[in-house]
Formats: structure tokens, C-alpha cells, sequence
């Protein structure tokens, strides 16, 4: 394993983190983007690089922190390593006294952050990046 790349994904991943704590640093939506834009498809294992992510995470001082903070460093991690990456804000379907949200990371569509089955529990609220939308071209040739 390459160990440039997962420090480049590491640092993208604090900076994300840094961006939504500091007031005015910046769009967390658009520093997202931008990494889904710039990410080069990449032939890497994602079991692989989750495991080193999140060793880096918590020897970091991560496991501290909020858990929508890992998620956000997972996901603009992995998005700079070439993978299909998510963050998903999800509020809890059972009605409570009081809302209850959790953020969870996808990649092409399978959870990969929580062993909580967020499919049955959790109706998604929001997600980011937000796919961008695809422009439709016309076929015919006139």
C-alpha cells in the first residue's frame, strides 16, 4: 500500500473536519464537491483504506470528537482516494420525545461507517456531496 495517498486522504479529512468547526471557514458542501469533483477513480480496496482511515482517525484523538466529525473525515478521505463516498444525515423513523439524528458515511450506496441497520432505523435527511446532476444530450441528429 501506498502510504502518499492515504496521507494526502488524511489531511483533506482534517481539513473538511476544520471547515465545518470554524465559523467562516468555508462550505462544507463545496469543500466536498470540490474533493468528488478532483478524485481520480483509483483501483484501491475499501476495506483497506477504511481500516487505515480510521486507525489515523482515533490515533489522531478523533475518537473524542463528535461522531457527524468522523464521518465527514471518512468521507472526504475516501472521496480523495478515488472512492464513491457519502455522508448521510439520517433522523430516527420511530417517533421520540426528542430528534434524534445520525450521520453515517456510504459508499456506492452501502453504509460502511456503523454496524447500526440505519436502513430500517433511520429516514435520511440530507446527504453530501450531493450527486451532481447528470445534463441530458440530445441523440437525435438533426
Amino acid at each position: 500500500m501506498l502510504l502518499f495517498p492515504l496521507f494526502k486522504a488524511v489531511r483533506a479529512g482534517r481539513r473538511v473536519v476544520g471547515t465545518r468547526r470554524r465559523p467562516g471557514a468555508g462550505d462544507l458542501q463545496q469543500a466536498l464537491n470540490t474533493l468528488a469533483r478532483s478524485a481520480r477513480p483509483r483501483a484501491r480496496r475499501l476495506d483497506t483504506d477504511l481500516r487505515w482511515l480510521r486507525l489515523c482517525w482515533r490515533l489522531s484523538g478523533g475518537a473524542a470528537r463528535p461522531v457527524r466529525d468522523e464521518a465527514l473525515f471518512l468521507t472526504a478521505a475516501l472521496l480523495t482516494l478515488g472512492h464513491d463516498a457519502a455522508v448521510v444525515v439520517g433522523r430516527r423513523t420511530a417517533p421520540t420525545a426528542a430528534a434524534d439524528y445520525l450521520y453515517w458515511v456510504t459508499v456506492d450506496g452501502v453504509v460502511v461507517s456503523t454496524g447500526i441497520p440505519v436502513e430500517e432505523l433511520y429516514t435520511p435527511v440530507a446527504s453530501l456531496p450531493q450527486a451532481q446532476p447528470v445534463s441530458e444530450t440530445s441523440t437525435t441528429g438533426v
